[in-house]
Formats: C-alpha cells, sequence, structure tokens
C-alpha cells in the first residue's frame, strides 16, 4: 500500500509540473500563451524564515499525507482535492518544484497556493 500511494504521488507530482509548464487549453486575451485554469487562490507572505507548508498551516487548517517525497497537501481550509483539482503553489511567481514542507522562504516571499485543476 505504502509502494502504491508513493508512485501516485510520484505520478501526481509528475503531473503537475508538465501542467504548470502551461498546456492548459484556456488562454489569456491576445496571447498565445495558455493560462492555468484556477478555482481558487490563497496569497500568504512570510514574515519570518519558515516553510512553504508551516507558513500555511499557520494561516488555517490544513490536511496534508506524509510521504516519502514530503508532504502533500490535500486540504486547505476545508477546500479538499476532488475531480481533477489538486492544491499546487509557487513563491515569488516560481512554482513549486519540491514538497511544501521541503521549500525553505524567507521574510517577504510571497507564496500563493492554487486550486488547480490538472488535465492530464
Amino acid at each position: 500500500m505504502k509502494k502504491l500511494l508513493l508512485a501516485s504521488f510520484g505520478l501526481l507530482l509528475t503531473i503537475i509540473l508538465l501542467v504548470s509548464c502551461g498546456d492548459e487549453k484556456e488562454k489569456d486575451a491576445g496571447s498565445d500563451i495558455a493560462a492555468p485554469k484556477d478555482s481558487l487562490i490563497l496569497k500568504l507572505t512570510a514574515e519570518d524564515s519558515t516553510t512553504v507548508f508551516d507558513l500555511t498551516v499557520a494561516q488555517g487548517p490544513v490536511e496534508y499525507d506524509k510521504t516519502a517525497q514530503g508532504y502533500f497537501v490535500a486540504s486547505i481550509n476545508s477546500v479538499d482535492q476532488f475531480d481533477g483539482y489538486f492544491w499546487v503553489y509557487s513563491v515569488n511567481d516560481t512554482m513549486g518544484a519540491t514538497a511544501s514542507n521541503l521549500k525553505k522562504i524567507g521574510p517577504g516571499d510571497e507564496v500563493v497556493w492554487y486550486f488547480r485543476q490538472i488535465i492530464p
């Protein structure tokens, strides 16, 4: 069961990284660059040195799964992943490439969580 969970997390992380590279169908007006399809956005600003995960937990309830690669955030403020939508984050406009508990941030860094539809 643990191997299946790890494999699923690895596949999901790969999909998130591929989708965040701009392979969405919705486009910005007047642009050929694809825009991500987000339904919710949560913006946070770090006041101290911390991690993305710790900053997020400090703002409200977070549910997550512990994996070998780090913490996989499944719910923020009672908004759970479902039907192809997942929580993904960026720091200073750069999409996260590691688990949120492993991404260190400093004072003034802006963390944005996107509740994003991941289309395989």
